[in-house]
């Protein structure tokens, strides 16, 4: 697979699900994806890392910077996992969210455009998924299950769908590589 790498399996999300439950009201904290992103419009976000937006004229999709949502903090496990991540590939973490995919759900097909995306990789960890993710990127599908990590390349169209009856819930994050020359636009 081109657009498909499978990062790691069996990863342990049992205290990642736990937070989730705990803080299940962060949900509803902010709905701007869903109501602003139409191809988004099926999903719930939790943001943990957003843009760092100092000037409101510039496009989210321009914007290097990213900080800490409020949320951040009620997640200590999910901020652990994402800096280990980062410490790991030798990069820079970026914009991290948890997205809710309900039954029959679907992402519509898009591209990640801008700036910000095109020098980073973009990672998806399953947090719950019970009958897997299925996930379509350029020609290629790829069915991600509870516990495993994957980076895909969002610089190509890109499509997600729920066909089971539960929850759908991945972890994404963005990681610019450290040897990267576009990290010193940070």
């Amino acid at each position: 697979m081109l657009n498909f790498e499978l990062q790691e399996a069996l990863i342990d999300v049992s205290e990642i699900k736990n937070e989730l439950k705990i803080n299940d009201e962060s949900w509803k904290f902010d709905v701007s994806r869903q109501a602003k992103i139409k191809v988004q419009r099926e999903t719930e976000a939790i943001f943990l890392r957003a843009a760092d937006r100092g000037d409101a004229s510039v496009a989210t999709e321009e914007v290097h910077a990213s900080k800490d949502s409020p949320l951040a903090p009620l997640f200590p496990n999910t901020m652990h996992f994402l800096s280990t991540q980062a410490e790991i590939r030798n990069a820079e973490l970026g914009r991290a969210l948890f997205a809710k995919l309900e039954p029959g759900g679907q992402v519509y097909s898009h591209i990640d455009r801008g700036s910000y995306y095109a020098c980073r990789d973009r990672y998806h960890l399953v947090i719950s998924s019970a009958d897997g993710s299925p996930m379509v990127c350029g020609d290629e599908e790829a069915v991600m299950r509870e516990g495993e990590l994957w980076w895909f390349d969002n610089k190509k169209p890109h499509e997600a769908f729920n066909r089971s009856s539960s929850s759908r819930i991945h972890l994404i994050f963005d990681l610019l590589p450290k040897s990267d020359p576009a990290s010193q636009l940070e």
